[in-house]
């Protein structure tokens, strides 16, 4: 049987079909679906101003409009 690397980013286990479990499957179909659960994760192709709105806390004061002046 041909064996082939994971195609999980970091991976690079041996596996027998595209990825080594389940679990790699799912996370890179989900990094790779713009509407996935972890797609606020991928943050390779995003601008700074995309970036800092991604990883902005929804609770934080800031983002609940409450600025310190």
């Amino acid at each position: 049987m041909i064996m082939s690397k994971c195609l999980l980013d970091g991976c690079g286990k041996e596996a027998k079909r595209k990825f080594c479990c389940t679990r790699h499957k799912y996370r890179y179909h989900n990094l790779k679906n713009p509407r996935g659960k972890f797609a606020h994760l991928n943050t390779r192709d995003m601008s700074d101003e995309e970036f800092y709105d991604a990883t902005l806390h929804p609770f934080s004061s800031e983002a609940l409009g409450q600025w310190d002046d």
